[in-house]
């Protein structure tokens, strides 16, 4: 699943999807931005009703929403990280409440949500140039320069409609360099595209000023009009998000067309591309298509030391996997343990800034 609207999020984690149940979709108050952590499981319970309504652009996009669901989206983004926190604790970073109720708010016109200038504003840098930082989400010019080291400095920027493109000059916060123009300049974010939400039959192209999005339940086709989603059994191009919910666009090898998605608890049964269906382990019967295109049981039953896939296998949402399949830890390690992930850590962070991984109290380098 891919959703990358917001600056902190995208940085959070590198999952490109984000799954705790949906509480909080269309209709949240201002609550939700009372705290940075009710506001990052907002904004995520938003971005999975994005996610599973609107055409992001992504080919594999289907079969994601046919294996999964809306209410199990917000596990995989999980709570604001300790990094975070930790800046947060120390004042390298302050919560804009204001910014986060506007980045909450631009989700009424749901398709381009979380576009909105102030969904980079949420999280603002305090630490001056000079100053200390580990992440550029601390520096109020928006850059840290590491130079090499774990720790690094906060150095300044170029203002708007200035000179940049040479090395060691960045644009400020909230901006970028502009490389249209003979003499590549800073230019604010969103001052040379706007983002709109068009309708069935409007043009979806997108132009040099505007960047345009199909309501919900349409795609763009190739002739970059809004049209109602394909059904099962019509052609499909495997690299447009075209098929209709419960549908996916597979190969049997001779064409490409939208197949019926269907769900089977059965072990040892088919999965993959079935006759005319497209046959999907049912992964809350901790289920998975192996090797051999059979659905194969993940050992254990969801509690520490059991196999997963995802942390969806696991019951505290705790799964490390450097292979298909993983294992479902604790996350109690104490500071100083060997890791190989931060959900292993009791301080939620496993320091990667040396040889030996290791769980570690966060360091924000101030």
């Amino acid at each position: 699943m891919k959703v990358t609207s917001n600056a902190i999020l995208r940085s959070e984690k590198s999952y490109a999807w984000i799954l705790v149940p949906v509480i909080c979709l269309m209709g949240c108050g201002d609550s939700a931005t009372d705290t940075p952590e009710g506001y990052y499981e907002a904004f995520s319970n938003k971005q999975c009703q994005q996610y599973f309504e609107c055409d992001l652009g992504d080919g594999d996009a289907p079969l994601d929403r046919a294996t999964y669901s809306e209410s199990q989206c917000s596990v995989f983004s999980g709570p604001l990280s300790a990094r975070y926190k930790a800046y947060l604790a120390d004042g390298s970073v302050r919560y804009d409440a204001t910014a986060a109720a506007a980045c909450l708010a631009s989700f009424s016109t749901l398709c381009v949500g979380g576009d909105a200038p102030e969904c980079d504003r949420v999280f603002v840098g305090t630490v001056t140039v000079g100053g200390g930082c580990r992440s550029s989400v601390q520096c109020a010019s928006g850059v840290c320069d590491f130079a090499g080291g774990s720790c690094g400095i906060c150095i300044a920027t170029v203002a708007d409609g200035q000179a940049c493109g040479a090395i060691g000059v960045y644009c400020g916060p909230n901006s970028y360099c502009d490389y249209a123009a003979l003499n590549p300049t800073c230019a604010p974010d969103g001052a040379s595209s706007t983002s709109t939400q068009v309708e069935f039959g409007a043009s979806c192209a997108s132009t040099a000023t505007s960047d345009r999005y199909c309501a919900p339940h349409l795609y763009c086709d190739t002739t970059e009009h809004c049209a109602e989603r394909l059904v099962a059994g019509l052609l499909c191009d495997p690299d447009v998000d075209a098929c209709a919910s419960g549908t996916v666009c597979e190969d049997d090898g001779t064409d490409y067309r939208c197949r019926t998605a269907v769900k089977t608890r059965t072990v040892g049964a088919d999965c993959g591309l079935v006759g005319t269906q497209y046959v999907i382990c049912d992964a809350s019967a901790r289920l998975y298509c192996g090797d051999n295109d059979v659905c194969v049981r993940l050992a254990g039953n969801g509690e520490v030391g059991s196999e997963c896939q995802s942390e969806l296998d696991c019951r505290n949402h705790k799964c490390v996997t450097d292979a298909s399949v993983g294992i479902c830890v604790a996350g109690n390690l104490s500071n100083g343990s060997v890791c190989s992930d931060s959900i292993e850590c009791q301080s939620g962070n496993c320091d990667y800034s040396s040889a030996i991984f290791v769980c570690a109290t966060v360091n924000t380098c101030r």
